[in-house]
């Protein structure tokens, strides 16, 4: 009896280590830019770059573009406040369609010189793979 017992576990081992090329599993993993895609039906119409230059980079109608989430935060660390120091920044949320025709996050900056204190609103769009902004929101410098 201990011998069929070894055999069956042994037949089950030598079994599940075949390999098997339908088994193997797919990559069913989406970027957000492909999620949001598949939500819309389809790859949203590209703004048009004259009507984009017409409102300050960063507004709602001028977001920054970047590559997710991260993209947002390396942008927002790379910006510097007049005096040179580093704004302090907190995300607001998530504010509607933009241009481009995906979500928009809403950041406030802040920048404390000599005491006083001036608030920025940063809209940003993170469906733009690879895409690193260089120029810097008005009232702001950046470091590239």
């Amino acid at each position: 009896m201990n011998k069929f017992i070894i055999l069956v576990l042994v037949s089950i081992l030598l079994s599940s280590c075949a390999s098997n090329k339908h088994a193997e599993k797919k990559n069913t993993s989406f970027s957000p830019r492909q999620m949001m895609i598949g939500l819309q039906g389809g790859e949203p119409v590209p703004p048009n770059p004259k009507e984009l230059e017409k409102h300050p980079l960063g507004s709602a109608n001028n977001p920054i573009r970047v590559d997710g989430v991260m993209g947002e935060r390396s942008y927002l660390i790379r910006l510097s406040c007049n005096d040179n120091s580093s704004p302090t920044f907190k995300r607001a949320g998530s504010v509607g369609i933009g241009p481009y025709g995906f979500i928009l996050d809403l950041y406030e900056a802040e920048c404390v010189n000599n005491l006083e204190i001036k608030n920025f609103t940063i809209y940003m769009d993170l469906y733009h793979p690879e895409h690193i902004e260089k120029r810097a929101v008005p009232g702001f410098g950046i470091i590239n």
